[in-house]
């Protein structure tokens, strides 16, 4: 079963004040997951999640496609603000429909992209390196059989990679420090970490070690845990933080290919300084001013002269 584009377009505009609709994917590990992001105008009362359900009645018959809406009002901030993942989404060849596009091209003009990519990829950066020397400590207590404080700094790994990666998504977390709902967070516009971190199944009690982990060592006291229950979520910690690096490369690859795309910026023709703007202007003044001949040494008349000194 395909994806009717037209038809999924033609549903959500009949129902809802459709501004844009894009389709891109991710890649969770050898799997395509697509993803849809859908910008309505907002309406006073009503918030995206109330929208959800008409969304997925509009596609009732289409493939099942994780989605989100969100407002086009904080959809075009994210844009300004340099959201490397909004930016990622509404590259042109994303866009399903979207009324104004020149709008879109404005804000993705080579300046921004440029400044974006390299802000986002440098904290981005940053967050590896940190959220790097704490999987170092905890291959280091593993090593030891303290299975509760390598926990910890796989908690600690995770949530800073995490956080770092959900600014990128132009969003910010609190202070709380609970891993499972730090990840139900970023579920609402990547809903495919659950496939990850799955929260809703069987082991959830297992996942739950993370937390339970970071709290007894902050209070300073120890956690039993089972060597089966360490490997498990050691794994699964470390394919965490794969996978969003990956993302992460890949958003970051099609904005920069998108980005080479653009023409070159063109110097504005005739556009001057400050300074030779006001010697310019110096210039003409001085040209402007009436020289007056000099009639000092006229013979004169006395009673001419007479008369100019009164």
């Amino acid at each position: 079963m395909e994806l009717s584009k037209n038809l999924l377009i033609e549903r959500l505009s009949s129902k809802l004040d459709l501004q844009g609709v894009f389709l891109y994917d991710y890649c969770i590990g050898d799997e395509i997951k697509a993803h849809l992001m859908v910008v309505i105008t907002p309406v006073k009362g009503v918030s995206p999640s109330t929208i959800t359900p008409i969304v997925k009645l509009c596609m009732a018959d289409m493939p099942e496609i994780s989605f989100h809406v969100v407002l086009e009002g904080d959809w075009l901030s994210q844009l300004r603000n340099g959201s490397l993942y909004h930016s990622f989404a509404s590259l042109p060849k994303h866009r399903l429909f979207y009324g104004r596009a020149k709008e879109i091209d404005r804000l993705l003009n080579k300046k921004v992209v440029s400044s974006l990519m390299e802000l986002n990829r440098s904290d981005y950066e940053k967050a590896k390196q940190f959220s790097g020397e704490y999987l170092d400590a905890a291959v280091g207590f593993a090593i030891e059989e303290r299975f509760d404080q390598s926990l910890y700094m796989l908690h600690q790994s995770a949530e800073v990679r995490i956080r770092s990666f959900y600014t990128l998504l132009g969003r910010q977390l609190g202070k709380n420090h609970n891993l499972e709902n730090i990840i139900k967070n970023v579920r609402g516009i990547v809903p495919e970490l659950l496939s990850v971190f799955a929260y809703n199944t069987e082991d959830v009690e297992t996942y739950r070690l993370l937390d339970q982990a970071y709290r007894a060592c902050v209070k300073g006291g120890t956690l039993e845990i089972a060597v089966e229950q360490y490997d498990f979520i050691s794994t699964q910690c470390i394919y965490l933080v794969e996978i969003l690096d990956a993302m992460v490369e890949r958003m970051a690859t099609e904005v920069a290919a998108y980005h080479a795309m653009l023409p070159e910026d063109k110097p504005e023709e005739g556009k001057k300084s400050a300074v030779e703007v006001v010697k310019q202007k110096e210039k003409l003044h001085e040209s402007q001013l009436v020289v007056c001949e000099d009639f000092s040494d006229f013979p004169w008349p006395q009673q001419y002269k007479d008369n100019a000194n009164r």
